[in-house]
């Protein structure tokens, strides 16, 4: 889909429809749509520049809900 005779022209609704995708409550979901993102990443390298700072904030949110929290403090180095 990404090859080069197939890249969008635009690829805002591209982008918003892998973040919408990032956002699933279903683990393999988001995770397919995580993966989307990085080979759009990849691919479209300097064509999706402008849109990085918007992808980041929106998909923020979403890794950090998905961080197990850890039960224990780390250990102290010293």
């Amino acid at each position: 889909m990404l090859q080069e005779e197939f890249k969008p022209t635009e690829w805002l609704p591209v982008l918003k429809a892998a973040v919408t995708g990032a956002r699933s409550e279903d683990n393999d979901d988001a995770t397919t749509a995580l993966q989307v993102l990085t080979k759009i990443a990849d691919s479209a390298e300097e064509d999706i520049v402008p849109h990085i700072p918007t992808i980041i904030l929106a998909i923020k949110g979403e890794v950090y809900k998905r961080i197990p929290d850890i039960p224990e403090p780390w250990p102290q180095v010293g």
